[in-house]
């Protein structure tokens, strides 16, 4: 475990990409009619890396927090 927290640690960009790519798809999953949608299953993704002690630099986090926040313009109306 530890040489894949230091792998993730060197490459943070692979880090974010496999955190979006498997919160998809665990938005996809459907339980009883019900799914958590993209944005869930993303921030789901990222609660479970980051439990194990994987985290993106500063920044990232910040933008990321801001892109999640942020309306899309579909919603706006």
């Amino acid at each position: 475990m530890q040489e894949l927290i230091g792998f993730f640690t060197v490459q943070p960009v692979l880090l974010i990409f496999l955190v979006l790519g498997l919160g998809y798809l665990i938005g996809g999953i459907s339980l009883f009619g019900i799914s958590l949608g993209s944005a869930g299953g993303v921030l789901l993704a990222g609660l479970i890396f980051g439990h194990f002690g994987l985290t993106a630099a500063p920044n990232v986090q910040s933008f990321g927090c801001l892109l999640y926040t942020s309306p899309s313009p579909r919603d706006s109306t």
